[in-house]
């Protein structure tokens, strides 16, 4: 899993600039990957909860995205102040139901 984050500034800039799905809980912005994996970049708002908080977040939504099958995009996943209290299987059921969107 890790070769599949995305993290420097440039990945997820490049990433923002692609197409998005929104619900009430996570925004997710995705674009075509150029490697044959997916990536995932997560990102949690300052203006949501304290590093303490945006760190368990984090931790959550990656112990959530083994039972997650993504396409080959490269993803950033925004949490949104609703997303966090949600449980990992609330979380699971969320961002298939998004990713099957695409």
């Amino acid at each position: 899993m890790k070769k599949n984050i995305l993290r420097k500034n440039h990945e997820f800039q490049k990433v923002l600039k692609g197409k998005q799905i929104v619900n009430r809980d996570f925004v997710i912005y995705y674009s075509k990957a150029k490697t044959q994996n997916y990536r995932i970049g997560i990102s949690v708002s300052k203006k949501i909860t304290n590093s303490v908080g945006r760190n368990s977040q984090r931790r959550k939504m990656r112990a959530s995205f083994s039972k997650i099958i993504f396409p080959k995009y490269d993803y950033v996943i925004i949490v949104r102040k609703h997303g966090l209290s949600l449980s990992i299987w609330d979380t699971i059921k969320e961002i298939n139901f998004l990713i099957n969107k695409i």
